[in-house]
């Protein structure tokens, strides 16, 4: 029996008591029986296959599938609901001829999540016998600096916000001169059509995590549009989905030169994929620019 290492992903990010989750196991295997088992796409696995006693005070869970998500890769999805807050681990599950361990998950208590700062009144004004004029200015002061506290505080915010919005722009801008000097240098490495292949892919996935703040570097090829749609919420204008669908189309060419045999690049395909692929994530970079600046034209207008 082989045992398998899989990359881990729990979704959502954060899990509470009582909320439906996923527990994703992406991992590779040339089982023979598990391409068979896969050949009309997704199965379900028996809750007999734990190697290992459910502890159904702790967690309930309704069901396990294996899902095929490339050539010898596949998904293990199980769907749960904790009961607990703190550590859950589920235990190891054999498929097959395979054997697959799982890491510890944590699960968040909402008391934990929530915000318990709260504001402090204003101690009430001293009283001096014989003189209100002294009342009338303390009440004066203290409603000036209430307002100036909050005046103060809102111009914090604003200027955190400016300072966290700027250090978003200069990663974004690094990460896009990082992966057009990394797609560049590829073009004069004298490797195969498939570790090239391999290594544009690589550039991608790192350039898009960073760019969309989503698991692109675990995440299979024919998972990426739907990840695409989750980290932006479709609300991106259309020059930037276009140049998302071209990307995309450079990972159906990638890999088929990666997995088909004795598959290579034409003659200049590889330069010209790095030209495309450089252009497009200057229209992803470049159509945030505008659109910001549109935006501020007409506030001010």
């Amino acid at each position: 029996m082989a045992e398998i290492k899989s990359e881990q992903v729990l979704l959502p990010r954060k899990v509470y008591v009582a909320d439906t989750a996923e527990l994703r196991c992406s991992f590779n295997s040339d089982s023979a029986n598990l391409k068979s088992l896969s050949e009309k796409g997704a199965f379900e696995i028996s809750f007999e296959n734990f190697a290992g006693e459910l502890d159904g005070n702790d967690y309930d869970i309704k069901q396990v599938q294996v899902v095929p998500s490339g050539i010898d890769f596949y998904k293990l999805v199980i769907t749960f609901v904790p009961w607990k807050t703190g550590t859950i681990k589920f235990p190891p599950i054999q498929i097959e001829d395979l054997y697959i361990d799982f890491a510890p998950i944590q699960i968040v208590s909402i008391t934990e999540q929530a915000n318990n700062a709260t504001l402090s009144g204003f101690a009430a004004p001293l009283l001096l016998p014989g003189t209100t004029y002294k009342l009338y200015g303390m009440l004066i002061f203290s409603l000036l600096s209430f307002l100036l506290i909050i005046r103060l505080v809102i111009k914090r915010k604003s200027i955190a916000f400016f300072i966290k919005n700027r250090k978003l722009l200069r990663k974004y801008k690094k990460n896009k001169r990082k992966t057009a000097r990394l797609l560049r240098s590829i073009k004069n490495k004298k490797i195969g059509s498939s570790e090239i292949a391999a290594q544009i892919q690589k550039i991608m996935r790192q350039y898009l995590e960073i760019r969309f703040d989503y698991q692109f570097t675990r995440a299979a090829s024919s998972e990426f549009e739907e990840g695409f749609c989750k980290a932006t919420g479709g609300l991106l204008p259309d020059e930037k989905n276009i140049a998302f669908g071209k990307i995309l189309s450079s990972f159906v060419r990638t890999d088929f030169i990666r997995y088909s045999k004795n598959a290579v690049f034409n003659d200049g395909e590889v330069a010209k994929i790095v030209k495309e692929l450089i252009k497009n994530i200057d229209i992803i970079e470049t159509a945030a620019d505008k659109n910001n600046k549109k935006a501020e034209e007409s506030k001010n207008a």
